[in-house]
């Protein structure tokens, strides 16, 4: 390790043993943007997380509905191990009060892991939500969000609306105990939630800001986790 590399905080990014790799580098690539050390994490390589700082739960597969209370839906393919896995790790991160970045499927994983909910069919509860069918048409920023204005996020972005990506086709419903809803899009669908006291900095986001690093809703939310770290360090 180099000499500048010695205080960068690590952070843990999990992912399933056999996603694709591409989601895990944009996702390294916003780390180390924001001056941190990615380091990967899945249910069967968890021997580095006593040395990570913070962490990620990345996107990813549908979540299981077990875990909050529903059926499961025919058609549906599920990674238990991660799911059983990341719900678990919420307790390390409470115990260790470590900030944590929720991305798409991790957001929802952080809610449901406080008690929280989801919609399965985001399209069946909101008449203006229209799936996005191509993967250049999800990976560019093309839906508005309103950010609250007494929420971290809007304080770091410096700014009340925001253009992001849309990979998604689940979003919170119940909100999970500790938590705030910090960003909707007009139509209230929830596209961000941040922690309340006393549990540490935790942010989950609906978009996938590693594929927008070049935008303010991409590079300056990994900057964020890593500035909480530094701070709490």
């Amino acid at each position: 390790m180099s000499v500048k590399s010695v205080n960068k905080p690590i952070i843990g990014i999990t992912r399933g043993i056999e996603d694709p790799r591409f989601p895990w580098l944009a996702i390294a690539a916003g780390v180390i943007m924001g001056g941190g050390i990615p380091q990967k994490i899945t249910p069967l390589k968890t021997d580095k997380l006593s040395k990570c700082a913070g962490i990620i739960l990345s996107g990813g597969s549908d979540i299981h509905p077990s875990f909050y209370g529903e059926k499961v839906q025919q058609g549906k393919s599920y990674d238990l191990q991660r799911d059983q896995f990341e719900f678990d790790l919420m307790g390390l991160i409470l115990k260790k009060q470590l900030p944590v970045l929720g991305i798409c499927r991790g957001m929802q994983m952080l809610n449901i892991a406080r008690g929280g909910t989801l919609y399965q069919e985001v399209d069946s509860q909101f008449d203006d939500f229209v799936a996005n069918t191509t993967l250049w048409k999800k990976i560019i920023a093309r839906r508005e969000v309103l950010l609250q204005s007494d929420s971290c996020l809007n304080r770091a972005l410096q700014q009340n609306t925001l253009q992001v990506n849309s990979l998604h086709h689940q979003a919170v419903n119940k909100l999970g105990t500790g938590f705030k809803i910090t960003a909707r899009e007009k139509g209230g669908l929830i596209q961000a939630i941040e922690s309340i006291s006393p549990l540490p900095f935790i942010l989950g986001v609906q978009w996938h800001p590693e594929y927008i690093l070049h935008k303010k809703g991409g590079h300056k939310i990994f900057k964020l986790l890593i500035n909480k770290i530094n701070q709490s360090r």
